[in-house]
């Protein structure tokens, strides 16, 4: 098993292969399969604010995953359509890092819109 992306909080989130996207909400000692409606399983980084999770895929862009990834929606509006290679969250706002020319974007709204942060980047 090779683990590509960890990311602890409240519960425990564990993307395998990059192919899979699971959650322990008892540390670890149980794991739920929680791809269920992500139509792309190649997730690249993972992110959680609160209940919501954010995945980045290769290819496909970024999707949010309501109530702890129970339920997933691509959430792309905005966005140039790429990887996205790294996610980060600092309180409400989630940072997104794509492949390619793109750079990197904002979101304060669940990724409802996107903003370039990429100013001097270049």
């Amino acid at each position: 098993m090779v683990v590509y992306t960890l990311v602890l909080r409240d519960q425990y989130f564990l993307q395998e292969q990059r192919t899979e996207v699971f959650l322990s909400s008892n540390n670890g000692n149980n794991w739920t399969h929680i791809n269920s409606g992500l139509t792309n399983t190649q997730v690249i980084s993972l992110v959680v604010s609160g209940t919501m999770v954010f995945a980045g895929t290769a290819f496909d862009g970024i999707f949010l995953g309501a109530n702890n990834g129970n339920s997933w929606v691509r959430i792309n509006q905005g966005l140039p359509y790429s990887s996205i290679t790294s996610l980060a969250q600092d309180d409400s706002t989630i940072y997104v890092g794509n492949s390619g020319i793109s750079g990197v974007y904002k979101t304060s709204d669940f990724g409802n819109s996107w903003i370039s942060f990429s100013s001097g980047l270049e």
